[in-house]
């Protein structure tokens, strides 16, 4: 029932930090209907995001070839 929702409430909602809410928020304000194929209050939730966060592979980076020796990226440790 989202497209009963107050107009203000959308308009907060369109500047959210989710794409997703942002996107679904501004849809709804332009008038159109939104399609979402899924649930999304089991998809948009806390816990699949935790879920997907726990399962993305970490970034390679520089630090693990060995040659970072603590400190910050900006002040290194001394030798």
């Amino acid at each position: 029932r989202a497209d009963c929702t107050s107009w203000w409430e959308l308009t907060a909602l369109a500047l959210h930090v989710h794409p997703s809410v942002a996107t679904m928020a501004r849809t709804l304000l332009s008038g159109a209907v939104v399609v979402y194929n899924g649930e999304p209050i089991r998809d948009l939730s806390l816990s699949a995001f935790l879920d997907k966060f726990i399962e993305k592979k970490p970034k390679s980076s520089w630090r693990s070839g060995g040659t970072w020796h603590g400190g910050s990226e900006i002040a290194p440790a001394r030798k």
